[in-house]
């Protein structure tokens, strides 16, 4: 009987062990994401930036939501300075979390004309609202009409922003395999919420720039 008892606690000091290993291992589940709002009459670039037309004639810029969900706290952003001439797929303005940086690129050719005094000095109205208030700077366009072309308006853009979406959870799911961090690591049903390259190495952060931020498509020929 005392040789059963002691097999038996054994047994249960093993399952105990392994359930604590388990535990520690075991993933923290990220909470569902919500949906990627996309306001009306915006024009969407490949490289995650957005474009509104003013009347007078220059344009607006502004990443769009599934950016700023991904990267979620905003520690400092870098703007462009005022009268740089850019050329579409060339860094306009970055974000900066801790030391990582993910910068986006000028969906069209242009010379910056302003940029947002609202996010001159807080990341706040980008933050809480990127369609918006959180523009980021305007620019003057050239070849405007060439450039347009490039850009999703409407229903294409809201289904590709659905399947860029979907994209992205992939890419999230990749990451967590190569390196699994607390709090990271993918299982059935997970989905990525705000914030979740805070989470990913700096590795993962180059790779969303290379595969996210850069314009999917071949330059305009002049």
């Amino acid at each position: 009987m005392v040789a059963i008892l002691v097999v038996l606690f054994i047994l249960l000091m093993l399952a105990i062990d392994a359930l604590v290993h388990r535990k520690e291992a075991a993933p923290l589940l990220l909470p569902v994401r919500r949906q990627i709002a996309l306001p009306g009459g915006l024009f969407l670039d490949s490289g995650h930036t957005w474009t509104a037309l003013e009347p007078s004639g220059r344009i607006r810029v502004g990443l769009d939501d599934l950016v700023r969900g991904a990267v979620g706290r905003i520690d400092k952003l870098e703007l462009p300075e005022l009268g740089t001439e850019v050329k579409r797929g060339q860094p306009l303005f970055a974000l900066v979390q801790g030391g990582r940086r993910a910068a986006l690129v000028s969906p069209v050719d242009g010379v910056v004309s302003s940029v947002n005094p609202l996010v001159a000095d807080t990341t706040g109205p980008v933050a809480a609202d990127p369609y918006q208030r959180g523009w980021v700077c305007a620019l003057s366009p050239k070849n405007l009409g060439a450039s347009l072309r490039r850009l999703k308006v409407a229903e294409e853009a809201i289904d590709w922003l659905r399947a860029e979406r979907d994209r992205f959870e992939k890419f999230v799911v990749a990451q967590a395999w190569r390196s699994p961090l607390p709090g990271m690591a993918m299982a059935d049903g997970g989905k990525p919420a705000d914030g979740v390259l805070g989470h990913l190495d700096d590795e993962a952060w180059a790779t969303f720039g290379r595969d996210f931020l850069a314009p999917q498509d071949p330059p305009i020929a002049e």
